[in-house]
């Protein structure tokens, strides 16, 4: 029933491969940011974590044009979370988060 896969001149049975008990499941990109950004602090100095989070993100966003992750790092509103994520922010990408910022507000005027 089961595909056999040749592996260094053997043969594997597909279906008798089987996940890791401990192996985290698949989540689409998407869903993974969705559980970032909605996990809810429970401890004092999670909101930092949090921030170096977004930064990260954020970072990753601007390099790859993402408009998925941009979209998710810049629709938060918690204003201490904006404020220390741009504060984390390198310089360099202080120019192409503003340029997105700008297409997002000329966006909304549409």
């Amino acid at each position: 029933m089961g595909r056999n896969v040749g592996i260094n001149g053997g043969s594997l049975s597909v279906s008798s491969l089987k996940r890791k008990p401990n192996a985290p499941s698949e989540l689409i990109m998407e869903d993974r940011l969705k559980n970032l950004i909605l996990e809810k602090p429970e401890q004092a100095g999670i909101g930092s974590l949090q921030s170096d989070g977004l930064t990260q993100l954020l970072i990753q966003g601007l390099n790859s044009k993402d408009k998925t992750i941009l979209d998710t790092v810049l629709l938060n509103r918690k204003d201490s979370v904006i404020e220390n994520t741009v504060r984390r922010l390198p310089p360099q990408y202080l120019t192409p988060l503003l340029q997105e910022v700008v297409k997002n507000v000329q966006k909304s005027f549409m």
